[in-house]
């Protein structure tokens, strides 16, 4: 089976620190951490981080990629994927009002413009500051002083070990490659685009304009209305979920009172495997209680 690339678990001590603000990470927080390549052993470790530092380094498209999420208490994966389903990494188009008038600006209750204030921070426009750099999409340099556009990708190696790679591209490349990148806003939406001169902004405003709503793929995506059948079982089914959770980590944590020698006799009294760690053996023998 194939490890997870991230990692879920309340903090066993209050020894290790984030590395995203270097901070202690308290005893019995919740913390997450991103899977590297350890430079000591052939295997991946854990860099754990606070939640909050966790979703300023990178951007987990599913909650099945997190390993331990399912012993998570349900409040705490309610919130962790109300906080992944608004980071769509999806980038809309100010929505303009039909007739005369201003553009409409969403409101920071829209969740639209919430997933889109997210997904900007993953996209920078600036002056290269060298040669250096090549075009992700030409493979051409790109040279100093000329205007380039960044996407921030997390799933290689560099950026899942340092929180994001910025991916450097022409602006005529940007523009071809912008769906891939789901951008769909003008290029005036860009972070970074105000520092900019007014000739390269009407440039790039020119290569880079913005979907029209109906011509934007995501929004063509159809899906299937729940009925009201279905409504109500989904509930009755988070219900029973949430009931055996708050049931699995009320054993787990009267559990936790005992010694080890006392946990590994009651998995041998009940045929089950004894671990020889310490929260396996607790996780077990609370899973067997409540289920």
């Amino acid at each position: 089976m194939a490890e997870l690339p991230y990692q879920a678990e309340y903090a066993k001590s209050g020894r290790a620190s984030c590395k995203g603000c270097k901070q202690k990470i308290d005893q019995g927080t919740l913390r997450l951490a991103i899977m590297v390549q350890s430079p000591f052993f052939d295997g991946k470790q854990p860099n754990w981080h606070h939640e909050d530092c966790f979703f300023h380094k990178t951007r987990p498209t599913s909650v099945r990629e997190i390993a331990n999420f399912n012993k998570l208490k349900s409040a705490d994966q309610d919130r962790i994927k109300s906080v992944m389903e608004n980071s769509t990494g999806i980038v809309m188009p100010v929505e303009k009002p039909k007739g005369k008038g201003k553009s409409k600006k969403r409101t920071a209750e829209d969740p639209v413009a919430t997933s889109t204030a997210l997904a900007l921070k993953d996209f920078r426009v600036e002056y290269s500051k060298s040669s250096r750099a090549t075009c992700k999409h030409c493979e051409i340099k790109i040279c100093k002083d000329e205007v380039r556009i960044c996407k921030v990708v997390y799933d290689t190696e560099v950026g899942s070990k340092y929180g994001g790679q910025p991916l450097w591209h022409h602006v005529k490349c940007f523009a071809e490659k912008r769906s891939e990148f789901l951008f769909f806003a003008g290029g005036e939406s860009l972070p970074g685009f105000d520092t900019l001169s007014k000739e390269d902004k009407a440039m790039v405003k020119q290569e880079i304009k913005p979907f029209k709503s109906d011509d934007v793929p995501v929004k063509k995506i159809k899906v299937e209305p729940k009925t009201e059948a279905d409504v109500k079982e989904e509930k009755e089914k988070d219900k029973k979920i949430n009931k055996q959770n708050k049931l699995f980590h009320k054993y787990r944590s009267a559990l936790s009172e005992l010694k080890k020698n006392d946990l590994a006799e009651l998995l041998e009294e009940n045929s089950q495997e004894v671990f020889s760690g310490r929260d396996e053996c607790l996780d077990l023998l609370a899973d067997c209680m409540a289920f």
